[in-house]
């Protein structure tokens, strides 16, 4: 089993009185706090629990996350709640609490998928080589972030942070380098928000960024392999970056959509 699959989504105990708490894991920090995309994915399967007794048959469309805090490793409390369940809608929200703070409060939106309804196809995916023919960005200790040794990123087009590049975009291939058995949604979000905020390949030095808020929607079950992903600041002002994101996966589908607000400390 993955790594995501073991910390995410077998790891949150529930007891009789219905307490969720879940351990989190030192190997995907991201600096002193909890690696986002796992942060999210960690809401998203606290979502999945509330859910399960009610809608087993929906899947997680629409994600709206307030990273409030930093989650450390040590303790998590996950509550959750489902709001309303309509005929094809269900509405749940979760905060996720850290020593008496909420760290991060999250909007999950599941859809029961309508057999024969209208279909818009997404955009191709980018036409680049192999994968085989971009190098594997490496893990350097100390250096790139802790969770990063359980991804394989291979930079395509665009310039890497921190290398003085004249555009705030850049995009890749990237695939968990422990296959999980089956991609799920919770697997969608962690390699969603892999990726640098693409106004830091504008900087000539290293400087910090932190995700404020987070939308993410995933619009079909991922096929396993390389994913492609291109990454765009819309606006940047005042500190704050706006940015998009598309995953496709290895059959060029578009199965997610990111957009985020970033705050850069340059």
């Amino acid at each position: 089993m993955s790594p995501i699959r073991d910390d995410v989504r077998a790891q949150w105990t529930i007891s009789p009185d219905g307490d969720a708490t879940w351990e989190v894991p030192e190997s995907w920090a991201q600096g002193r706090s909890l690696f986002g995309g796992l942060t999210v994915a960690a809401g998203a399967a606290r979502g999945r629990l509330a859910l399960a007794s009610k809608s087993s048959g929906r899947r997680l469309r629409t994600v709206q996350a307030q990273l409030l805090g930093p989650v450390t490793p040590g303790v998590l409390e996950g509550r959750a709640q489902v709001l309303r369940e309509g005929k094809t809608t269900t509405f749940v929200a979760v905060e996720l609490e850290q020593e008496g703070s909420v760290r991060a409060a999250l909007s999950l939106i599941y859809i029961e998928p309508r057999e024969g309804a209208m279909s818009v196809p997404g955009p191709a995916a980018p036409a680049w080589d192999a994968p085989e023919r971009f190098a594997s960005l490496p893990f350097l200790p100390g250096v790139t972030p802790e969770f990063t040794k359980h991804l394989d990123f291979r930079f395509a087009e665009g310039t890497i942070p921190f290398q003085g590049g004249s555009e705030a975009s850049f995009g890749g291939y990237i695939r968990f380098r422990e296959a999980p058995p089956e991609l799920l949604a919770e697997h969608q979000l962690a390699l969603l928000d892999a990726w640098p905020c693409p106004t830091l390949s504008l900087l000539d030095r290293p400087a910090f960024a932190s995700t404020v808020t987070w939308t993410a929607h995933l619009f079909a079950p991922s096929a396993p392999g390389f994913h492609r992903f291109t990454y765009e600041t819309v606006a940047a002002e005042s500190g704050f970056s706006t940015c998009t994101g598309q995953l496709f996966d290895s059959t060029g589908r578009l199965v997610g959509l990111s957009e985020q607000l970033v705050v850069v400390f340059d």
